[in-house]
């Protein structure tokens, strides 16, 4: 009877449809197979866009992406009437409310009504579907790995079609959407590197379908997509390599193997133009290109509509032929307001710092944590995709992967995937880590709901908790066993003051983490210098340096709160939770007064009122920040200081970045630059109140006025330092013009990086310095000057003549002095090395700042004279020579106060032999670690 009515059928709708019933068994199988792999499904339904051109999809009756559309939310209706959808996050879920209302609200005030209503429609239905698809179709790590295979699967088509359709006027491969093909290939480049590393036994075929991917995407010819891949890459595997440096070998391999395999492809002359003109000079590629054009029309409607946006398509009315403008804050902030911007980047944020966090704290040897990884370079690099192409409903991959990532670190992820026939076998791949049976995918009966209990507080679910989430149905291994396999990933334990314990990285393991975060924070810095030389003239970088000084003047008062905090901690007069309740008071209430000052005081600059009065605003977050940092110190934790340094060096660096190429006003720069310390400050507050616990606001007052009195007594010190190291700026503000304030600036600038060992140095032993017996601590000192000498002197040899090349080149016409500068001011880079180590013998072992400050007011007034005779004379030349006698100073005076106290002598600062071999050493053990481990 069913071969009859499949007969009966068939010949029915031969005669209804024609040859086209002949598709019929196909479409059947192609929708069951969808509906077996749900993932492809997705995967395929974010591109397919890319097939569209093709004529059997052409040919279909109806448009494929609503065809797939349906299928997707057929799938995700199964799954909800059976029970199977994950909980969405409340942030993630925060974040595309305000978004959707702000597309629906913002159709009252538009003037383009039309498009933006299609624009609205369009997000509410089909980049929605791709948005939520995930919540429904993801439920384990194995389905999280199914997902990126099933991108490399849907990649290789892609690139055959791209090779089989060159563009007839350019050459280049892919014909017209270059772009989506491209982001598509660098996405399965990306995978199958970083599985290469993971997985020896595929790291060849892995690596070379990479290399195929990467060839064809740059005969594409799309400058976006290859920079994106080149930074994700790079972002990725510095914190792989910062968590497990025996990564390094393959690192190295696969980055030799790469480079060998350049010379030998051939791309078309168009695309080789390209990719060439973006690797020379990215700054003046993007200048010259159209995008470039969009982003400063946008800009208009920012300055217009700064706080609610012009309109959803407001865009159109501005450039109708491009509609949108490219780059996907710019758009969010032009059309949707600043609301909406600040709430995306906001959950983008909190999606990195996740990400980076789960992979810190994942068991090294589990394969989940190559997916973190995995995760974390594609998700980062559709973040930079999407700056530079499409608009918020052509980049359905880039909310979709911003969903996946939000399922991922709130916890929603189970820890694998296992069949009724595995389950007393545990996870497949991870076998010391017991999980519940796998569901079914929409075949069988529904397995039993499980019963819920009641969670413990903090009710905030961890993500590395749910790997190690135990089913009622499997076999608990036992205890010792158990622990094992939870290693790291577990929530860590608390000491006697609800503080969580951690255990400090080996020396070989710590000595990679500060060259790799060092190294981040170099180029960060570097990175700064060269766009704010660059892009502002001589003169905005006067104004940006002017700006800076604002930031760190505002924050001298009550900055040296922090060293009391260390010091109460040392005495166990106080908790960390109670001295992060006290910082956060003691921070608004000294930071609004300090505010309230310098904005009453900022009219005396005249039109330049700003300067002054802008920075100051910020002072409470910058204090916050600063008072995190000493927290973090005064526990030992070297680690997250080192990450809030670098985060302190690169958020700057990427909210500046923007306004810059957008070319917009010093003055618009400055503003969206200072958000960057309100950004850092709040998320650093609520990694470190993850980690000591709810923060206590003490009830004595007795303690608030003995940190504030002893931080503002310090801060007296701390005033005529930043004066005395700053007082170059203020001169040549006082007697020379912004441009030669600029090119002092950068030659500063320089400086700070020729410090950045020797504050790594100083950092390393700041706790064994301050809590030590007074003779081991100023055994310590001695030591620690020495070595910061060497590093300080060793810097300056390797980049002095770097910056001699490259400064003409890279900063442009304006910038000669900055040579010569440097070199005069080696002189007082070597002081402050040696001095740097001081500070924490005085101010926390010994308890007599005043020490300190009786060494930097002689420097200051040394200063102060030779900057009043010799800057208006030689400008920047007499300022840097001022500098280093002054630094000379400082050092001699320092010296006789730290012989005094420790009975010093000077021949025991001399570097010695030992000192010298203690490197080699050192990089010789790095090596042989490097070697055994790979």
């Amino acid at each position: 009877m069913l071969a009859i009515g499949a007969a009966g059928f068939a010949a029915l709708a031969t005669v209804a449809l024609g040859p086209k019933a002949l598709a019929i068994p196909f479409v059947v199988l192609i929708v069951l197979f969808f509906m077996r792999e749900p993932l492809a499904l997705l995967n395929l339904y974010l591109v397919v866009g890319l097939f569209k051109e093709e004529s059997v999809v052409r040919s279909l009756p109806v448009d494929a992406t609503l065809a797939l559309g349906m299928l997707v939310a057929l799938v995700c209706g199964i799954r909800l009437v059976t029970g199977r959808v994950r909980r969405v996050p409340f942030g993630f879920a925060l974040t595309i409310t305000v978004v959707s209302l702000s597309l629906l609200a913002s159709l009252t005030w538009t003037d383009a009504a039309g498009y933006g209503s299609s624009k609205a429609t369009t997000f509410l239905t089909v980049t929605m579907l791709a948005i939520g698809a995930p919540f429904f179709l993801i439920e384990t790590w194995d389905d999280v790995r199914r997902f990126f295979t099933w991108t490399v699967i849907v990649a290789i088509p892609v690139a055959i079609l791209a090779l089989a359709n060159p563009s007839t006027d350019t050459g280049r491969l892919a014909g017209d959407n270059t772009i989506g093909t491209s982001r598509l290939l660098c996405t399965g480049a990306l995978i199958l590197l970083l599985s290469a590393l993971a997985r020896p036994r595929w790291r060849l075929p892995s690596t070379a379908l990479a290399a195929a991917f990467i060839a064809i995407a740059a005969a594409v010819g799309s400058r976006g997509p290859i920079l994106s891949l080149g930074l994700a890459l790079v972002v990725t595997l510095v914190a792989w390599l910062a968590r497990v440096p025996r990564k390094a070998a393959p690192v190295l391999a696969i980055a030799a193997v790469s480079l060998a395999v350049v010379p030998f492809v051939s791309l078309p002359k168009s695309s080789s133009e390209r990719l060439s003109s973006a690797a020379r000079d990215p700054v003046a590629a993007f200048r010259s290109d159209d995008r470039y054009f969009l982003v400063q029309q946008a800009w208009g409607i920012i300055k217009l509509h700064p706080v609610r946006g012009g309109g959803v398509g407001e865009f159109s009315v501005v450039n109708p032929s491009a509609k949108w403008p490219h780059n996907f804050f710019v758009e969010v902030w032009a059309e949707l307001g600043l609301a909406a911007l600040l709430v995306v980047a906001g959950a983008i944020v909190i999606a990195l710092v996740g990400l980076f966090r789960l992979a810190w704290r994942l068991p090294e040897e589990g394969r989940d944590r190559e997916l973190v990884y995995i995760l974390l370079a594609v998700f980062f690099f559709n973040l930079l995709a999407v700056q530079v192409s499409g608009n918020i409903n052509d980049n359905r991959d880039f909310w979709g992967m911003l969903a996946i990532t939000w399922l991922v670190i709130s916890g929603g992820v189970a820890a694998g995937v296992a069949g009724p026939e595995e389950a007393r076998e545990g996870v497949r791949g991870s076998p010391t880590v017991p999980v519940a049976p796998a569901w079914p995918r929409l075949r069988g009966p529904r397995p039993p709901r499980r019963t819920r209990r009641p969670l413990p507080r903090p009710r905030r679910r961890r993500a590395e908790a749910s790997l190690l989430r135990e089913a009622p149905t499997a076999e608990r291994p036992p205890p010792a066993e158990s622990a094992a396999a939870a290693g790291r990933a577990a929530v860590p334990e608390v000491d006697e003051l609800g503080v969580a314990e951690f255990e400090p990285p080996s020396v070989a393991t710590g000595g990679f983490e500060a060259v790799i975060f060092k190294a981040c924070e170099l180029v960060s810095q570097v990175l700064m210098v060269v766009l704010t030389g660059r892009l502002l003239g001589p003169s905005g970088r006067g104004i940006y340096a002017l700006a800076s000084l604002s930031v760190g003047i505002c924050q001298v008062p009550f900055g040296s709160v922090w060293v009391a905090n260390a010091v109460e901690l040392a005495r166990k007069r106080a908790t960390p939770r109670q001295l992060a309740g006290i910082s956060v008071v003691v921070a608004a209430g000294g930071g609004l007064l300090t505010a309230a000052v310098a904005i009453a005081i900022s009219p005396v600059f005249g039109t330049e009122w700003w300067v002054l009065a802008f920075p100051a605003l910020i002072t409470p977050f910058v204090l916050l920040r600063a008072y995190q940092e000493g927290i973090w110190q005064a526990l030992g934790h070297v680690r997250a200081v080192n990450v809030l340094r670098l985060g302190r060096a690169t958020l700057p660096f990427l909210f500046i970045l923007p306004p810059l190429l957008a070319d917009a006003s010093v003055r618009t720069t400055i503003v969206i630059w200072e958000l960057a310390f309100v950004v850092l400050a709040v998320t650093a507050w609520f990694r470190l109140r993850a980690f000591i616990g709810p923060v206590e606001f003490p009830r004595d007052r007795a303690i608030y006025k003995r940190v504030t009195r002893y931080g503002l007594t310090i801060s007296g010190f701390r005033i005529v330092e930043v004066l005395n190291e700053r007082n170059g700026l203020i001169a040549l503000a006082i007697f020379a013009s912004n441009a030669v304030v600029g090119v002092f600036s950068i030659a500063v600038a320089a400086t700070e990086v020729l410090l950045l060992a020797t504050e790594a140095l100083a950092l390393s032993t700041f706790r064994r310095i301050s809590f030590d017996s007074r003779e081991a601590s100023a055994a310590l000192s001695v030591r620690t000057m020495r070595h910061c000498v060497i590093l300080a002197a060793a810097a300056s040899v390797l980049v002095v003549p770097v910056v001699y090349v490259a400064v003409p080149f890279v900063l442009g016409d304006g910038y000669g002095d900055v040579p010569l500068l440097l070199v005069l001011l080696t002189p007082n880079v070597l002081c402050l090395a040696a001095v740097r180590p001081l500070y924490s013998f005085f101010q926390v072992q010994t308890q007599k700042p005043a020490k300190m400050y009786g060494v930097v007011a002689a420097a200051l007034v040394t200063n102060t004279v030779l900057n009043i005779a010799l800057v208006p004379l030689w400008d920047a030349r007499g300022a840097a020579i001022a500098a280093s006698l002054s630094g000379v100073v400082a050092v001699t005076v320092a010296f006789r106060a730290f012989s005094a106290e420790a009975n010093v002598r000077l021949a025991e600062l001399r570097p010695t032999r030992a000192d010298l071999m203690a490197y080699v050493n050192l990089a010789q053990s790095l090596l042989g670690r490097v070697r055994r481990a790979a």
